[in-house]
This record gives structure tokens, sequence and C-alpha cells, in this order.
């Protein structure tokens, strides 16, 4: 099977639009000023890496916010996000 380059590429561009969740651990307390909360943190976090070739920000990125046992979030990110 003879592979080339256009195929090289197309196949790398659809594994890097393929997403897995990660859990994201972060301190509270280093919650800049400007978030009134940490939810609003934690999205313009994810809002951030969507310039890295990847799908736009959306709601469905983050998927569960932890504050019980340890503090940070959950999302679903490509493997250059990650």
């Amino acid at each position: 099977m003879d592979i080339n380059h256009s195929d090289l590429c197309n196949m790398y561009e659809r594994q890097t639009n393929v997403t897995q969740t990660f859990i994201i651990r972060l301190q509270n307390s280093l919650k800049p000023s400007e978030y009134s909360n940490v939810v609003d943190w934690y999205s313009s976090t994810l809002r951030s890496l969507s310039t890295l070739r990847a799908p736009n920000y959306d709601d469905n990125m983050m998927v569960h916010v932890y504050n019980t046992v340890f503090q940070g979030f959950s999302a679903k990110l490509s493997g250059e996000q990650a």
C-alpha cells in the first residue's frame, strides 16, 4: 500500500481533531482576581486553547467541575490542545 504526502496530512488532521477527556487539577486560591468565580477562569482557560488548530471553544468542552475532593475540571480536548 502506497501512502503519499497528502494522505499523511489528511490522516494527521483527522487524528488531531479527535478528542479525549482530560482532568485538569488547579488550585482555586490561584484564580486571578479578574474572574468572579472559578468556572469563569476554567472557561477562559479552555477558550485560550481553541486557537491551537483545534475546534472553536464551545460549552461542551467542559465536562465537569470538581470542588469536593480536589479542585479543577474535566474537559474534552484534542491532542494538540492537551
